[in-house]
């Protein structure tokens, strides 16, 4: 049952307090269209981190840029992945207990597998300075350092961004923001 996975919990505040929202949804009948089935084993399977990820997310309700280092090959058109999945998270979310970029995109591919956020590879933000900030990080500018390019070799910066999926929206208007059944663009 619901309330004896919530004990199991108890430590852990954030998940505790997102089943406590799902049970308090499961109790509100104006709750019911939004409620999903799935969002129990979902909690269950997020982090903390992740948690404070899907709020941020929420508050800002707008694309969120992604960089990806790469080393291309001049002679054969191929690529290396230097960095995969860059962002500044690690510093625009307080209570993050990872504050280190290279957890983030574990973080954020765990978050895409569940399919609350969606990782848009293929696509990018059309105003090209918000990922100036990301290019110009000491993370990334160290990262170069620590590869000699040779001739024939060059730098590749690919820009995405992440976003919440209309089912992650859902799923923190429940779970992560305790909005209820609130829609957030009519407030």
């Amino acid at each position: 049952s619901v309330l004896s996975v919530i004990s199991i919990y108890e430590k852990d505040t954030k998940v505790y307090e997102a089943l406590l929202s799902l049970v308090s949804a499961a109790l509100d009948e104006r709750s019911q269209s939004v409620l999903h089935p799935s969002f129990v084993e979902i909690a269950k399977q997020i982090s903390s981190d992740e948690f404070c990820i899907l709020r941020r997310l929420y508050e800002k309700d707008q694309p969120y840029p992604l960089i990806t280092l790469r080393v291309r090959f001049l002679a054969s058109g191929g690529e290396a992945v230097l960095f995969r999945h860059f962002s500044l998270l690690h510093k625009d979310i307080s209570g993050l207990s990872c504050c280190r970029a290279d957890d983030i995109p574990v973080l954020l591919d765990n978050l895409d597998r569940l399919k609350l956020i969606d990782v848009c590879e293929n696509r990018k933000i059309t105003d090209d300075n918000q990922y100036q900030p990301l290019i110009n990080d000491e993370f990334i500018v160290a990262k170069k350092e620590t590869v000699k390019l040779k001739d024939g070799m060059e730098w590749k910066v690919h820009k995405t961004y992440f976003e919440l999926t209309d089912f992650g929206r859902r799923f923190c208007q429940l779970c992560v923001c305790g909005d209820g059944v609130t829609d957030k663009s009519s407030t």
